[in-house]
């Protein structure tokens, strides 16, 4: 947990020294619009929110914890079941297949999309916003291969792994991270980068795989960190 915690304060300040050096919100002209600031959860609150009331609506909603939790009691009963439990098994093993597939047409049509929210945005602000936007993007690139390949990589090395080892197993997984910025629609990927490529137990992955995209959010925190400043420099205020 400790380590979680520094790693996420690390890409926070990655992200804000990027936004700060390239200034991608400088000249920018704001369209006028409300927005509604919601109320943050107290600790309370957050500790009752990760209790799976319904799991089929933690798993419409996307919410990990409450998913992992369900598939934890859901895995444990099964194999109390033993014999009785395995055409349960199967059901899920051949739902989450057919879920896979639907996830990678999904992923190829998501360009489309992304392409027509662009178009939108340079129409109503004009070409020169590609100059800002490519300063965005640049930044924010540029905070993830830091983190990811610089920090992390004397983290795999002073804990005794091999760093070309790793990238080079998880690579399709990185890769399509880095294409969706997605952490849910990468992990079936990564967890069969773990067990076909990198030669992971199923025992660890299948745990702390999903355990770490629902807890490390090292990306979440570049993207925060930088758009905090971004915004800031667009509404003219100094820090």
């Amino acid at each position: 947990m400790i380590l979680y915690i520094s790693t996420s304060l690390i890409s926070l300040f990655i992200g804000i020294f990027f936004a700060y050096l390239l200034k991608p919100g400088i000249g920018v002209q704001l369209l006028q619009q409300k927005v509604e600031v919601k109320e943050g959860m107290s600790l309370s609150e957050w500790l009752l929110s990760i209790i799976p009331v319904n799991p089929f609506e933690a798993m419409s909603s996307g919410h990990m914890i409450q998913i992992i939790i369900t598939s934890l009691l859901l895995g444990l009963g099964i194999t109390l079941a033993k014999e009785k439990g395995k055409p349960f098994l199967s059901f899920f093993e051949s739902a989450n297949e057919v879920i896979n597939h639907i996830l990678g047409i999904i992923l190829k049509l998501a360009p489309i999309g992304v392409f027509s929210l662009m178009v939108s945005v340079i129409a109503n602000q004009g070409l020169g916003i590609l100059k800002n936007l490519s300063l965005y993007i640049i930044g924010l690139i540029l905070s993830i291969f830091v983190m990811g390949f610089g920090i992390y990589g004397v983290l795999l090395f002073l804990l005794g792994t091999n760093p070309l080892k790793f990238y080079r197993s998880f690579f399709p997984a990185i890769t399509l991270a880095f294409g969706t910025a997605s952490s849910n629609a990468t992990l079936p990927l990564a967890m069969e980068n773990a067990e076909k490529r990198y030669g992971m137990k199923k025992e660890i992955f299948s745990f702390a795989i999903p355990f770490g995209i629902s807890l490390k959010k090292d990306g979440a925190a570049i993207l925060q960190g930088f758009t905090a400043l971004f915004v800031a420099q667009l509404s003219g205020i100094d820090l």
